[in-house]
């Protein structure tokens, strides 16, 4: 199954039960609406921290591809050289 999805899951079903509990409790309303936006900041922050570390990662892999095709590209051109210049030498033999 899917990371993401399986984090995505997990952070809801503790939001929800985080609301829940808060909802249910013996408290005033606005302390109530105060802990919820609170939590909610929390989770956000949390999730934006994950998020951050996926893209880091996802970044650093497409500046090794990145070097990796170009160091493929000066390998073959210098390859093509050497072949070149390997046929011009046997034809003026």
């Amino acid at each position: 199954m899917n990371t993401k999805k399986i984090l995505m899951g997990v952070l809801a079903a503790a939001a929800t039960g985080a609301v829940l509990g808060m909802v249910f409790a013996p408290d005033k309303g606005k302390s109530t609406i105060r802990r919820i936006i609170d939590k909610g900041e929390n989770y956000l922050s949390r999730l934006e921290q994950i998020l951050d570390g996926y893209v880091s990662v996802i970044n650093d892999k497409m500046e090794n591809l990145k070097a990796d095709v170009a160091d493929m590209g000066n390998n073959g051109t210098s390859k093509v050289k050497d072949t070149t210049t390997d046929v011009i030498h046997k034809k003026t033999k």
